[in-house]
């Protein structure tokens, strides 16, 4: 089987120009999938300690090994980028890849996969984590508009 490696750079409200996403040979034994973006958030609230970048990756193509009881690590379905806001803004690329095996995939080429992706930041006086967005659950955590991107690709 010969899967690819596909590297989606995506833009989140405007903050970047929206790339292509491409493909590339990896190797036999696993593929990867990467998502870059850039960010640049400024005049956030001093309790916003650090900002992460998650995204969530689904396939049809992808399905658990026949016969296996193998589960997989939370990491694999929703890798992370994490980074220290300083002075109250954060601008940087931000990265997460997903390592995905082979025998993840049951005859992927031509498949669509679809992600999303969005920030979330961490309060130091809530101690906790919750998405950036318009809505959000504290002022600490409101961000306009919300930063969130969704797309898909072909394997």
């Amino acid at each position: 089987m010969r899967l690819k490696t596909c590297a989606a750079v995506i833009a989140i409200s405007g903050l970047g120009a929206p790339g292509l996403t491409s493909a590339q040979q990896l190797s036999g034994e696993a593929t990867s999938v990467t998502f870059t973006l850039p960010v640049k958030l400024t005049q956030l609230p001093p309790d916003l300690e650090r900002v992460r970048l998650s995204c969530f990756l689904t396939s049809l193509a992808m399905r658990l090994p026949t016969g296996s009881s193998w589960l997989f690590p939370e990491s694999l379905w929703k890798p992370v980028d994490d980074v220290m806001v300083t002075s109250g803004q954060l601008i940087t690329t931000m990265k997460v890849v997903y390592w995905l095996p082979v025998e993840l995939f049951d005859n992927p080429i031509g498949k669509t996969a679809e992600y999303e992706c969005g920030l979330q930041g961490y309060s130091k006086a809530l101690q906790r984590w919750d998405v950036l967005q318009e809505a959000a659950s504290a002022p600490v955590f409101t961000v306009k508009p919300t930063p969130q991107v969704k797309g898909t690709f072909v394997w």
